[in-house]
Formats: C-alpha cells, structure tokens, sequence
C-alpha cells in the first residue's frame, strides 16, 4: 500500500487515477477544465479513484475536498472521506462538481466543526450511485446530493443533521436541488430511486428525503422523482416556493414520511404495489393525484384547483379540499372527505365513507353499486338542497327509494339485485338527484361545476373559470372564455375514461387525463400549451407554442411561426406554414415540412438528420460530442461546444463548428463554413465554398470550385444574425490550407504572423501571408498563382511553381522564383528581385530597387510613383515598359536620357524616374523599351483596381532623387541583391 501526501492543493489536468491499496491524502484536488482556447480543450481529464482519497489533517477549514468543472467526471469504485472541523465558509463539499459523477464506492463527508454551516456530500451534472453517499454534520445541515441534473440512485444516500435552531430552511437533506441549471427560465432535474434514500435529523428542523427549491431564476422549473425503492425522512418529499414549477412524483416502493408541496402545478401517481405512510399536503396551485396504492395518512388539497383520484387504491385517513374547485374520486377505506369552499365533485369510493361539500355548489358522484357493500354506506353531511346535488347518472336506470327520519333521507337505489344505500342529513328528494338520461350540463358566465353522464357528453364551460369532469364515454369538453381578470387560474377539463376532444384557449386551462383512459386530443387556441400526461394529440391552432409530453405524440402547428417540442416519446410534429422551430430530444421523433412551408430549423439535444423542407439545425446540448447532417436544401447547421460532425449535402449551406475540435463538411453547393474555436477539419466540397478556421490549428479543404479560404480571424459571423462578432481569443498556430480545384483563394495572413500551410491545387490560386514562414505548395503546371504579402519588417520569397508575388501594406522586399514571375509593389520603396525566369516587376508607388536577375525581364513604371532603380538591367534582353506615360516615340524618351558615371537615369517628368545601374544611355535603342501598351489582361485589370494604395504616400525606404549619383544607399549583403 503506497500513501502520498500533498500539504496544498492538488491542480490536475490530465487523467488522475488512484490504485487499488493506494492511499492520497490531500488538502484538495482541483481539476483544471478551463477552455483555454489554445486548440486543445483542457480539463476534460477524468479523475478514478480504487483506492482512498481523504482530507489531509493538518488542513481542517478547506471547504472542498476535490472540485471538477463541467468537462470533467469522477469515478469512484474506493473510498472518498472528506472532513472539516473548523470552518471558513459556509459551504463545504466533499466533491464540488459541475461534471458527473460515478459512485460503487463510498463518498463520506463529515463536519465536526459544531458550526451551524452546511455539509454537502456531493454536487454534479449528473449523479449515479450504486454504493453509499454519506454526510453527517454535527452541527449544521447535512445534504447528500445538492443541485444535480440527473440522480440514480441503487444504493444508499444518506444525511444525517444537527440543527439546534430553527433559523435555516433545512436540517438534513439526502437530496437537495435548488435552482439546477443556473440563471435560466427553465430549469430540470430527474431523479430515479431504485435503493435507500433517508435523512434524519437530530435538531427541532424535520429531515427531507429529497427537497426541491426552484427560484425566480427558474420560474418554469420541471422535476421529476420516480422511486422504486424506499425513502425514509420526516418529509419525504418536499417542494418549496416552486412559482411555476412542476414536479411529477411516481412511487412504485415503499415511502416513510411526509410529502409537502408549498407551490407549483404538481403530480403524483402510486402504483398498485407501492405503499406510502405519510400525510400529503398539496400546494396553493393546481395539483393532480391518482393513488392506486396503499396510503396511510391524510391528505389536504390546500387551494388550487385539484384532482385526487384514488379509486383503485386503498386510504386510511381523509381528504380535505380547498378554496377552488376540486374533484376529489376517494378510494377504498372508511374516509371522511371535505371538498371545502368551491363547486365540488365528490366520490367516497368503496366502504363507509363521511362527505361533505363545504361551501359551493356540490355533486356527490356515485360510480359503482360498490359504493355501497357489506351494510356499509355513506353520509352525506351538510348538503344544501337546492344547491348541492348527487349523481347517480353511472349507474344507468336505477328505482329510488327515500325514507326520511328526523331531518335524515335513507336513499336506496336500486337495479335488479344491485343497491345502493347511503344517508344524507337533510330531508330530500327526487329533484337532488340527477338519473340517467338527464340533459348534459351547460355553463354560464359563472365559475362552473359540469359533470358528464357514463355516456358520450359534450360539456361547455362559458365565461367563468370551470371544472368539467367528463366521466365514462367519449366526450368533448370545452372550457369556453376564462374570467375577466382570471391570471393563475382558468378551466380545469378533467375527461375520465373514452377517447376525449380537449378545446382550450388559455395557457392557463388545464387539462387531466390518467393513463389507460383513452386516446384523447387537445385543441389549442391559446399561444403557448403543453400537452398534460396521458394526453395523446395536440392541435396548436391560433397560438404559437405546442410541446408535448413523455408519450407518443401528435403535434400539428398552424400557418404562424410556431415552438414544436414532442418532449419525450416517439412525437410526430407538423409545423404547417410559417417559419417553425422543432425541438428535439429523441432520435424517434419525426418532422413534417413541405415545400413553401416557411425557413424552418430544429433545436436538437442529440446527433440528427434534417428532415426535408427543413432549412436549419442548431446542436444545443452543451459539450457533448454531437454530428448533424443536412438535405438538399441551402441549411445552416450549427454545433455546439463539444466536437461535432456538421456535414451540409446538397444546397449552399452554412456550417458553423462554434466550440470543440470539430469536423465540417460542405458537400455540394456554394457554402460557408466556419470552424469557430478548436481544432476543426473543414472540407468544402464541390461549389464556390467559403471556409473560415477560426481560432485553433485548423486543416481547411476547399475541393472543387473556386473557393476561399481563411486561417483565422479576429471575429466570426453569428449564425443567428448574420452579424460578425469578435473571438475571445485569438491563437498562434499553424493552420493548413488545401484549395483542390479551381481558382482558390488562401488567407494564412491572421495578422497573428503565425506559420500557416497553404496548398492551392490546380487553377489560379491567390495566397495571402503575413509571414515569411507561411509556406505556399503548388505543383508543376498547377495553374498561374500569386501571392499576396503583408509582412511588417520582413519580406517574401516564391516557393516554387507559384508565378506571381504582390507586396502589401508595410512589406520592404520580395523574391521570385525559377518561374516567369510578376512581382509588383506597394505604397513604400520596396526591393523587388526576381530571381530565373522571365520577370515582370512593377515597383508602384515609393523609391524601389529592381533585380531582374536570370531571363529576359521587363521592369514596368506607372505615372507618379517617384523614382526607382534597375539593378541589373540587361541590354538586348531586358526591357523597360514606359507605355504608361504616353511617350510619341523613342526620341521622346532620349530626351530624358542622362549620365552620370556609369550609372544612368531616365527623367520621365513630375517627379517620376528610373536609374539604370552599371548601364551607358547612349548604347540604349528603341528595342530595349515598351512604349505602346498592350490591350489589357483581365488579371491587369483586377490588379489596377487592387493597387489604388500605389499613389499613398512613401512610408519608407530608399530615400532617391532623379540624380543618378544618388541612386542608392548600401543595403545588406546577406539579403543577396545581387552588390554590394
């Protein structure tokens, strides 16, 4: 067994692991995952642990023990023991991750420090645990888990408290999420129980099992628990202020303690075989229960417009209802239920059941001759007659009987030898009770209660805020207008079983369906509606957005630019006309577009193909390593931080890699492909394709056509807006170019001077550069290709088989090659030489010195350039093009012909002239100038209107007069120009 100690902090980088028998005992362990934008994305190095990682003694009041960032993971298959027993901060961790994390192990953190601060096991993206999770605070509070994505939990989490005030939200918590995905509007969280979650807590504070706390940044917070294993706290579950949240509770193990919901629109179904010993209290907003399993325990609707049904379960306890308008379909066991104030439905179920509707108009709803078996029957308390009402409607034809005695009806109904008895505490008759075949109920501008008969029911609420509950048949329910003024609440449209016709026209309208209910539609007029469990289709028919649920869905949008979000399941979504966004999360879902249906795009959690008629994708889902894949169709397609595969197809598409080192391919068509940060491959395909690397060491291929080519630069274009926004950073990297076929241009010149790799293939390749080092291939007839050079103190030479060099900006020289080059100059005095070959060398603006060398050269002067030197020039052989200046013939130039030793001059007038070194004038004829131009080249054309800067300033440089004495200064004889 080997122990390693480290008295600070232990900054890792790379992949970490811990052996088997070994032992590290450490201040703390910091995994580095910043994106250093360098290329190489750092900090995505795991850290595994077979061995024992504990807190160094000697360091008590460190917070943390290991912290990874949000590229990172922790695997942990040994032991990790964090301690602290003096404390700094009120925060402390075992493990602080934004990463995820991986437990057989065990993970235990203790505080000793008898500070009332918080202790907290462990924090992460996602959570999976199979061993044991373990926090004790001896003074404080005490989380398992705190603020995690996603939890699975097969072993054991435990939290053990020791709050001796009532002044802090929490005791102990095995598991604590608290505003999960940062400052956004929408926040999720799933947590899947299949092993031992218990908190206990030693102080006056009750333990929670698992806490829920969204905040104002997470007002549409989404949750979801589903246990099948055991919970044990005092509060078992517990959502605090949840503004709009919603949290879906499924428990099919057993659960010990209370559930508690402050706030949110909130769901919780049981299973036949799961038991849960607890009171349940709901939230102020709309909840909905169905209870098919045994539960011990009262439960208290508090004020929203709620649902329990818990007819095919077992209840020992009551039911409470609120303020609003609940149904309340009580299960077996002698219960008392109260709807409280509020239009109620009301069903005792099976054995002998007290009910009472409280304030409102009431119906107490029979739906079985089992209502009442064995003697046992209902009493029906505080009815108000004429107000109240029972529903006997689903028991079909029925013969009443009514026996009245000291202000108390015995009703018995009956149907051959099915009875059913109950007493109700007024004195009552036929008119109470609502029989088979009775009218179907209509609503008014009221807050109204309308129930459906066993049959097919058409039920329309009005202006007010209803509760339609549809029952047994295939019904439609319409909750109509809401109430003036109505912003939390509207209709509630609760079908029962049958396949039901939803029409809703508020956001806040809700919709109740259970599973194995029927096969049931929404239509939407209202502009944003998400589809309730076990709902089948929605219609989005006015409104805007339409998302779905964790079924298999139907989603159909309108002729507007609509939101589609099949949610989970095999969804199938038709966007219709407008400019619609899908988003998608499974591989199943499937996207109907047709032609002229507007510029579409999907938002997409995972690796996908756009399917036809749709123009747009955007990768969304963080740092995970994605593909997407275009149509025919011009897309643009947009990844996401990690590393992509974006492929375009047919159309001119529009790729961009944003972060990670991706993989980028045009195919056919005209496309723009941009690399964005990391190290990409970009291909572009067949098309005229523009190709941008980005930031990072990026290899960018344009293929057929003439495409351009970019190695870096200081921004890149927003996908979104079209808009150029700049890079963060920018890196000194070498970048490889490949043009392909066709006439290409290459940018190496970053304006970073880094070494880029250019190839331009066959055709007419430009190249731009920013540094000597900036290499240039080409092969033997791989077409005429040029050079463009801005190079701050520092000139350019022509690698081989490139033809033509212009110098650009500040660059002083150039150099030519083997080949019949054309080397051209800029705004300064610039020294052009060019090497083999028949040369053309054209100075421009500022005092050059030109060197022909080898070949027959021409040496090209431009009106109001000043004054510039030949070097070398070759009687017989080399030529000076004056056609520029306009000269009637060659007499005309003699005249300006001088001499002043053996150098000799040309005054070409205003300023302009050429100094000939080592040449006598007088052996100069006719045959050694151009006087007459030709007609234009269209690369001549282009370069002329590229060389506008020729009549800038001199920015350096020789200093010349027309004088040939003066011609020159000494320049260095290392550069080879051929004197001295």
């Amino acid at each position: 067994m080997a122990t390693t100690r480290y008295s600070e902090r232990l900054t890792l980088k790379n992949p970490f692991t811990v052996a088997a028998g070994d032992e590290l005992i450490v201040a703390q362990i910091y995994v580095d995952s910043g994106q250093a934008r360098t290329g190489e994305i750092e900090g995505k190095a795991p850290i595994v642990n077979f061995g024992t990682i504990r807190h160094a003694e000697d360091n008590p009041r460190l917070d943390w023990l290991i912290r990874i960032g949000d590229m990172s993971s922790f695997t942990n298959f040994g032991t990790v023991e964090g301690l602290r027993t003096a404390a700094t901060n009120e925060f402390g961790y075992a493990i602080a991750s934004q990463g995820r994390i991986y437990n057989e192990g065990t993970i235990r953190y203790r505080d000793s420090s008898m500070t009332e601060n918080v202790s907290i096991g462990v924090t992460g993206y996602s959570v999976e645990n199979h061993g044991l999770i373990e926090v004790i605070a001896d003074a404080g509070e005490a989380y398992g888990i705190r603020d995690s994505g996603y939890i699975w939990n097969t072993g054991t989490i435990r939290a053990i408290g020791n709050l001796t005030v009532d002044s802090f939200p929490l005791g102990a918590a095995a598991i604590y999420q608290s505003a999960f995905a940062g400052a956004s509007v929408i926040g999720a969280s799933t947590i899947v129980n299949d092993g031992l979650i218990e908190a206990s807590s030693g102080g006056p504070i009750a333990s929670i099992g698992l806490a829920l706390r969204p905040n104002s940044d997470n007002i549409n917070w989404f949750g979801t628990v589903i246990n099948n294993g055991r919970i044990v706290a005092d509060d078992a579950i517990r959502m605090f202020n949840g503004y709009s949240s919603a949290l879906h509770v499924e428990n099919n193990g057993t659960i010990e303690g209370r559930l508690y919901f402050e706030a949110g629109y909130n769901r919780v179904e049981t299973s036949a075989s799961s038991r849960w010993d607890g009171a349940w209290e709901l939230s102020i907003w709309d909840d909905v229960i169905r209870d098919n399993g045994t539960h011990v325990g009262d439960v208290l609707l508090n004020n929203g417009f709620n649902t329990y049904v818990g007819t095919a379960g077992t209840h020992t306890g009551s039911v409470t209802g609120g303020d609003q308008a609940d149904i309340i379909l009580a299960g077996r066991g002698n219960q008392l239920v109260q709807g409280g104030a509020g239009n109620d439905v009301i069903a005792g179920g099976a054995g002998a059941d007290t009910l009472r509707g409280g304030g409102g108009a009431d119906t107490f709803l029979y739906l079985d001759f089992a209502d009442s078996t064995a003697g046992s029957s209902d009493v029906i308390e505080g009815f108000e007659v004429g107000v109240d009402r029972i529903d006997l409607r689903a028991l079909g034809s029925v013969t009443l009987g009514f026996s009245v005695s000291n202000g108390r009806t015995t009703v018995r109904a009956t149907s051959g030898n099915n009875e059913l008895v109950f007493t109700v505490d007024a004195a009552i008759g036929a008119s109470s009770i609502l029989l088979a075949g009775a009218a179907a109920d209509t609503g008014t501008a009221a807050d109204n209660t309308l129930v459906g008969s066993i049959g097919n029911d058409e039920l329309r609420g009005g202006a007010g805020d209803d509760l339609l509950y549809g029952g047994a048949g295939n019904d439609l329910l319409d909750g109509g207008t809401n109430a003036v003024g109505s912003t939390y609440f509207g209709d509630r449209l609760v079908g029962g079983t049958g396949d039901d016709v939803y029409r809703v026209d508020d956001e806040w309208d809700r919709v109740v369906e259970f599973a194995d209910e029927g096969y049931d539609r929404v239509y939407s007029t209202a502009d944003f509606h998400f589809l309730r469990p076990h709902i089948e289709e929605l219609y989005v028919l006015t409104g805007t957005y339409g998302w779905g649920n964790d079924g298999d869905n139907l989603i159909v949008g309108n002729d507007g630019a609509n939101e589609l979000d099949g949610k989970g399941g095999t969804d199938r979504l038709y966007g219709g006309g407008g400019n619609d966004r899908y988003m998608i999360a499974d591989t199943a879902d499937m996207i109907f577009e047709f032609t002229g249906g507007g510029i579409d795009s999907v938002k997409s959690w995972i690796s996908y193909y756009l399917p036809e008629e749709v123009e747009n994708l955007e990768l969304i889902q963080s740092y995970q390593d994605l593909f997407g894949v275009g149509n025919a169709l011009a897309n643009v397609i947009t990844g996401n931080a990690g590393d992509n595969l974006l492929i375009g197809g047919g159309g001119n598409d529009q790729l961009f890699g944003d972060e990670g080192n991706d993989s980028l391919f045009g195919e056919d068509g005209d496309d723009r492909i941009e690399g964005g940060y990391g190290v990409d491959y970009i291909v572009g395909g067949s098309g005229n394709d523009f190709l941008r690397g980005g930031s990072g060491a990026d290899a960018v291929y344009g293929g057929d056509g003439d495409d351009e080519l970019i190695a870096d630069r200081e921004y890149i274009r927003d996908p979104i807006t079209g808009a150029n926004r700049p890079l963060d950073h920018r890196d000194f990297v070498t970048d490889i170019l490949v043009g392909g076929a066709g006439n290409d241009i290459l940018r190496g010149n970053s304006g970073l001077g880094d070494y880029d790799r250019m190839d331009g293939g066959s055709g007419n390749d430009a190249y731009y550069v920013d540094t000597p080092a900036d290499l240039t291939f080409e092969a033997a007839n791989g077409g005429t290709d040029t050079v463009y050079a801005n190079i701050d103190g520092a000139g350019y030479y022509l690698y081989a088989h490139t033809e033509n060099l212009v110098l650009e900006g500040n660059t002083p020289f150039g150099v030519g090659n083997e080949l019949d080059n054309r080397l051209t100059g800029n705004a300064i005095g610039n020294y052009l030489l060019g090497g083999a070959g028949n040369d053309m060398l054209n100075g421009k603006a500022g005092n050059d010195v030109l060197f022909g060398e080898g070949g027959a050269d021409s040496f090209v002067f431009e009106r109001g350039t000043g004054g510039d030197v030949i070097g070398d020039f070759a009687r017989g052989t080399d030529k000076i093009d004056l056609s520029a200046f306009g000269f009637a013939n060659f007499a005309a130039v003699q005249a300006g012909f001088s001499q002043v030793g053996v150098n000799g001059a040309i005054n070409l007038g205003n300023g302009d002239f050429v100094v000939l070194h080592n040449v006598t004038m007088s052996q100069l004829t006719q045959g050694d100038f151009i006087l007459t131009a030709s007609a234009p080249k269209i690369e001549d054309l282009a370069e002329a209107a590229k060389f506008a800067e020729a009549s800038a300033a001199d920015a350096g440089g020789p200093a010349l007069d027309w004088l040939p004495d003066h011609w020159m200064p000494h320049y260095r004889a290392g550069d080879h120009l051929g004197f001295a």
